[in-house]
């Protein structure tokens, strides 16, 4: 029988804030945006890159994971600070670059 673990919302938004690939995404893609619309759409792939990036540290053990239940709070916490780096790299990086 397996257990539930506690629910940890600080480990949650730690994973979601120091995701790198979450940051790097959100930027590149609201950098090139041509409206303002597309911040959603970055947003959503850099929560799927960021998610995609855990499984993968996982996959390979360096971070340990026990199977922790928070991943959909992970995802969306990453989805509304994708959004968040999205509309830094439209409103801020892009205007710099004119």
């Amino acid at each position: 029988m397996t257990s539930l673990h506690e629910f940890n919302p600080l480990a949650v938004a730690i994973i979601a804030l120091l995701n790198p690939v979450v940051i790097a995404i959100g930027l590149l893609m609201g950098r090139s945006a041509d409206q303002p619309q597309k911040i959603l759409v970055a947003g959503f792939a850099a929560a799927l890159g960021g998610s995609v990036a855990i499984w993968i540290v996982a996959w390979l053990r360096i971070m340990p994971t026990r199977g922790s239940g928070n991943e959909a709070g992970i995802f969306v916490l990453q989805f509304l600070l994708g959004m968040g780096w999205a509309a830094v790299g439209y409103y801020v990086v892009k205007p710099r670059l004119r």
